[in-house]
C-alpha cells in the first residue's frame, strides 16, 4: 500500500510540475501555496524505521524553496521499485540536510518523532488551504513566507525482551544450559520488558502452555522437557506493523508434582449448561466411566449426571453433564468420593471434596461493562434535566466507576440516556428481571415522595423502576433493589435514569447507581 501511494503522488506531482529540470517556471504571474505527501489526509504522519515518505510542494510562483531534513535521515533518488523492501542503495550520495527539489523521498533511519521543513518564499500573500483550515503565509521584510515543520512519528524496529520469576524470584533463561526446574501444576510469572518499537501484544508459548497477558502467570502440567518462544508484535489503525520471534535458549523441565491433586478455584456453569471442574494439575487420559463417583444435588435433590469428560482445551478441568436441564435459580452442589480411576499426568489421584457450590452462568442482557459504567459510554442529559450527573470513580459497588447523580434544592430532576451497545429483542409473554444497586449519601433532605430514582427502556419510563430514597432505605451503603418487570414492546436499544425531586422542589440528595441488570426470569417448573 505504501509504495501504491507514492506512485500516486509521484504521478500527481509530475502532472502539476510537468517534466521540467530541476528549476519550476511559474506559467504566469499568479502565486499559490500546496503540498502532498503519501500520508494522503492521515491526521498524523507515521512510518516504520527504515521506510520511507513522499513529500511534494506542490506551491506555484514560488521565488524560493527547499525542504529540510534532520540528520541521521536521507534522501532517496528514484524511480523506487514498487516491491522494494530496502532502501540504502537508493540514498543520495553525498548525503546533505537540505534540497532544492520540488518532490522528496525521505527515508527514516532514526526512531522518534522526525521533522521534514519546508520553507517557501513568494512575492504575494498565498495561503495553504487544507481540509478545514488554512494557513496562510507571513510577511517578512519584502517577502511572503510559508515555513511548516511536518513530524512524522517513526516506530523502531521491535526487539523483544522478557522477565521469568519462578516462586517471586528472577531466574536465568538466556542461555542454553539453562533449566528451570518446576513441578506439574505449578506456575511461572513471564513479563513483557520490551519498549523498543512500542508492541502492542505478546505471546508466550511453552509446550503447551500460553500466556498473553503483559505479566502472564503460566501453569504447566504436562511432564518433559519443552523450549518456548516469546513473540512480540505490533498492530492498530495507521501504524506500520511489525514482530519479533525470541527462542528462549533455557529448557523448562516439568517434573511430577509433590503437592496432592485438589480440586481448586471456582465450579462453574457455561452457557450450554456445562459444569467445569478446575483442578490443580492436568489430568490422564479418562479409561473408565467415573459418574459414580460424583454426586450432584440441585436445590438438595440428587440429579442423574449425563457424562463426565476432560475439557478438550484445558486438560486441568473437568466437563460434567447433567441429564437435566438448569435453571438460573437452581442451588447445585457436587462431591466426589475419592475413589474413582482419575488419574493427573504424573500419576497422582485426586483427592474427594463434598458439596462445593457451583457458580450459576447469568448474562446481563444489557452488558456489564456498560450497564455497569465501565466502558465510556457518553450518557447525555435530556431536554428538561436541570442537574449534574457525571461516571464517577468515588464510589463503586463492583469495578472502578458508577453514575453519580446529585439534585439540589430548587431543582426538579436530573435525567440522562445513552443507546444500549446492541438492542435487546424481547418477549412480551415473559417476565424479565430487572435489578440495580444503589448507593444514598446520608443526609438527603427533602427525601418524600415523590422524590425516587427511576430507571427505564423508553423516554416516557413506562415500565419503570423507582426506587424511594427516604427510610427505610439504606445509606452510606451499597443496596440491591431489584423487581420482576414485563414489557409490551419488541425490543429496547436506549437505558434511561433519573432522579426527581418532591413536589416543592427542596430535595437535596446524592444517590449512585451501579450494576444495572435485566434478565429474562427462569422458574424451575
Amino acid at each position: 500500500m505504501k509504495n501504491s501511494l507514492i506512485v500516486f503522488v509521484l504521478g500527481l506531482a509530475s502532472i502539476i510540475a510537468g517534466c521540467s529540470d530541476n528549476t519550476y517556471e511559474s506559467p504566469n504571474s499568479f502565486s499559490d501555496a500546496g503540498w502532498y505527501t503519501s500520508a494522503l489526509q492521515s491526521p498524523t504522519f507515521v512510518t516504520g524505521i527504515n521506510n520511507f515518505m513522499t513529500f511534494s510542494d506542490l506551491s506555484v510562483g514560488e521565488t524560493s524553496h527547499k525542504w529540510t531534513i534532520e540528520e541521521g535521515n536521507f534522501y532517496l533518488k528514484g524511480p523506487i521499485a514498487l516491491k522494494e523492501k530496502k532502501y540504502d542503495k537508493y540514498i543520495i550520495q553525498p548525503a546533505v540536510q537540505e534540497t532544492t527539489e520540488k518532490t522528496v523521498s525521505v527515508l527514516f533511519k532514526k526512531p522518534g518523532i522526525q521533522k521534514v521543513r519546508l520553507f517557501n518564499t513568494f512575492k504575494d500573500s498565498v495561503a495553504f488551504r487544507g481540509k478545514g483550515f488554512v494557513f496562510p503565509a507571513k510577511k517578512i521584510g519584502n517577502e511572503w513566507v510559508i515555513d511548516t515543520t511536518f513530524s512524522v512519528k517513526v516506530y523502531d524496529t521491535i526487539v523483544p525482551k522478557m522477565q521469568i520469576k519462578q516462586n517471586g524470584a528472577i531466574v536465568s533463561f538466556e542461555n542454553a544450559s539453562d533449566v528451570i526446574v518446576l513441578e506439574a501444576g505449578s506456575k511461572l510469572e513471564f513479563t513483557d520488558l520490551t519498549t523498543q518499537g512500542e508492541p502492542t501484544a505478546r505471546t508466550w508459548k511453552i509446550g503447551t502452555a500460553t500466556g498473553t497477558a503483559l505479566v502472564s502467570s503460566i501453569t504447566f502440567n504436562r511432564l518433559g522437557d519443552f523450549k518456548g518462544t516469546f513473540t512480540v508484535n505490533r498492530t492498530g489503525n495507521n501504524i506500520p506493523t511489525d514482530n519479533d520471534v525470541y527462542n528462549i535458549p533455557a529448557t523448562f523441565r516439568v517434573i511430577a508434582s509433590t503437592q496432592p491433586f485438589v480440586f481448586t478455584g471456582t465450579i462453574a456453569e457455561q452457557e450450554d449448561e456445562t459444569i467445569r471442574i478446575p483442578f490443580n494439575g492436568e489430568f490422564d487420559t479418562m479409561t473408565a466411566d467415573q459418574k459414580s463417583h460424583f454426586t450432584v444435588k440441585v436445590n438438595n435433590i440428587v440429579f442423574p449426571i449425563q457424562s463426565i469428560t476432560v475439557n478438550t482445551t484445558n486438560g486441568s478441568i473437568l466437563d460434567l453433564k447433567l441429564k437435566d436441564k438448569i435453571y438460573r435459580p437452581d442451588v447445585i452442589t457436587i462431591s466426589y468420593d475419592g475413589l474413582g480411576t482419575l488419574k493427573s499426568v504424573d500419576d497422582r489421584s485426586p483427592q474427594a471434596f463434598a458439596d462445593k457450590i457451583v457458580k450459576m452462568h447469568d448474562v446481563n442482557l444489557l452488558g456489564d461493562p456498560f450497564a455497569g459504567f465501565e466502558d465510556g459510554t457518553i450518557f447525555t442529559p435530556t431536554a428538561t434535566s436541570d442537574s449534574p450527573f457525571s461516571i464517577s470513580t468515588e464510589k463503586a459497588a463492583t469495578g472502578t466507576s458508577s453514575l453519580k447523580l446529585t439534585l439540589t434544592s430548587g431543582k426538579s430532576k436530573v435525567e440522562l440516556s445513552a443507546p444500549l451497545k446492541t438492542a435487546v429483542v424481547l418477549s412480551t409473554s415473559k417476565t424479565y428481571i430487572m435489578r440495580f444497586k444503589s448507593y444514598i449519601v446520608s443526609g438527603a433532605l427533602g427525601t418524600d415522595a415523590p422524590a425516587q430514582t427511576g430507571i427505564a427502556f423508553i423516554a416516557g419510563y413506562s415500565p419503570q423502576f423507582s426506587g424511594i430514597i427516604r427510610s427505610p432505605r439504606l445509606v452510606d451503603a451499597w443496596e440491591t433493589q431489584q423487581r420482576d418487570i414485563t414489557f409490551t414492546q419488541a425490543s429496547i436499544s436506549s437505558l434511561y435514569i433519573r432522579l426527581i425531586a418532591n413536589t416543592p422542589k427542596t430535595t437535596s440528595a446524592t444517590v449512585y447507581i451501579d450494576d444495572v441488570y435485566l434478565v429474562e426470569k427462569e422458574v424451575r417448573p
